[in-house]
């Protein structure tokens, strides 16, 4: 698999080659993103790509019925439409036995006098994953003694009539919102782990993995910044090499208590984060989910994002509590860069590394060919 970033590559011409540390770099860097911050900030108000999420269906049923046709190991059937008429699909029906639904007796409807007769009304609520987002749902529920009240089509929505609001779109557990997107919450770090491991990289999928899974499952990381300005072009084996062109996959975690990992070209980032089921973010969607880290322009050596260490470095994702994005991201600002995709397949690296200084900010960026390789340039992956 390759990951393409478009025919051409970009190599740097506008600042001497050598280290993205090197004054002249930084200073271009700093430069060329002001005269980009309006159209950036612009474009991040755009609408991001909608992330898949779990959804709570909530369906109204005669609870007659239901108590006296449908026993434990009943299939029900869940599906969710985007119109009023239940005709277009929001995804393939979804299957519960009717013991694992949630089922909830409703106070009974009132019979005026002379009135018609009153079904007793259960509600029945099931989430449903992997959904789209939409402006509004409508829920069909069927099986052996399922009996519709109200209608067939019920709405899903807060709108006036709405049966249930589903819950806001929830990120996984290693990712922050940061608009329609699930942003990871630390800056990357690769992984090879066994493919008997199975449980574990469903793990990383999923978004729970930690620390301790991976090393119990014999995971290694690959390309863990040393800060050492260098790379050797190995780092992360002839199976993945620096084209994106893998043979065998490697695994994108966003965890704490390990450095990030470098020495990995934009298109490495790329694969890797597809790999996980993630993606890089653009230019634009990196700078919202960067806006609010504090830019101190010092460095306490605690708590401050790490701009200014020469001496330790990169330090482990997550460390500096301070140094945390509105939207729940950290190390946004330092520690090390971070690949992102520019306009026509181009790729930039943004927010400077632990030596930076005062250059690293949100707004710093720096454009190198996809292929380019550095021990301060890492990635982190949304979804």
């Amino acid at each position: 698999m390759t990951a393409s970033f478009g025919a051409c590559e970009l190599a740097p011409t506008s600042v001497p080659e050598g280290s993205p540390n090197d004054l002249a770099i930084r200073q271009a860097s700093k430069q060329a993103s002001t005269v980009a911050v309006a159209a950036l900030l612009l474009a991040a108000l755009g609408a991001a790509p909608a992330s898949a999420a779990d959804i709570q269906v909530g369906y109204r049923v005669d609870a007659k019925l239901l108590k006296k046709n449908t026993p434990a190991g009943t299939p029900l059937s869940f599906q969710l439409f985007t119109d009023s008429t239940c005709a277009t699909s929001a995804g393939a029906p979804q299957v519960a036995n009717a013991e694992a639904v949630t089922l909830i007796e409703q106070p009974r409807l009132i019979k005026v006098k002379g009135g018609p007769t009153r079904p007793s009304v259960a509600g029945i609520r099931w989430t449903l994953t992997g959904i789209t987002p939409q402006p509004a749902f409508y829920a069909q529920v069927t099986g052996t003694g399922i009996a519709p009240v109200g209608g067939a089509c019920q709405l899903q929505t807060a709108s006036v009539g709405g049966t249930l609001p589903p819950p806001l779109p929830a990120c996984p557990p290693d990712s922050v919102k940061s608009g329609n997107l699930c942003v990871d919450t630390y800056e990357a770090s690769v992984w090879d782990i066994p493919p008997a491991q199975t449980a574990v990289i469903q793990k990383v999928k999923d978004g729970t993995v930690t620390l301790a899974d991976l090393s119990g499952a014999g995971a290694t990381q690959k390309g863990a910044a040393t800060g050492t300005f260098s790379c050797t072009g190995t780092e992360y084996g002839p199976t993945f090499p620096n084209d994106g062109n893998y043979t065998a996959p490697l695994y994108v975690a966003s965890i704490p208590g390990v450095k990030p990992s470098t020495c990995i070209s934009a298109y490495q980032a790329k694969a890797a984060c597809e790999i996980a089921g993630k993606r890089l973010m653009s230019n634009a969607e990196w700078v919202a989910a960067a806006t609010g880290t504090p830019d101190t322009d010092s460095d306490n050596g605690t708590t401050d994002c790490n701009a200014f260490d020469f001496a330790p470095g990169p330090v482990n994702a997550g460390s500096r509590s301070a140094c945390l994005s509105t939207a729940g991201a950290y190390d946004m600002i330092g520690n090390v860069w971070e690949w992102s995709e520019g306009a026509f397949g181009t790729a930039w690296f943004r927010g400077g590394a632990w030596s930076d200084g005062s250059v690293a900010s949100v707004l710093s960026a720096f454009q190198f060919g996809p292929s380019f390789q550095n021990d301060n340039i890492g990635f982190r992956c949304a979804r």
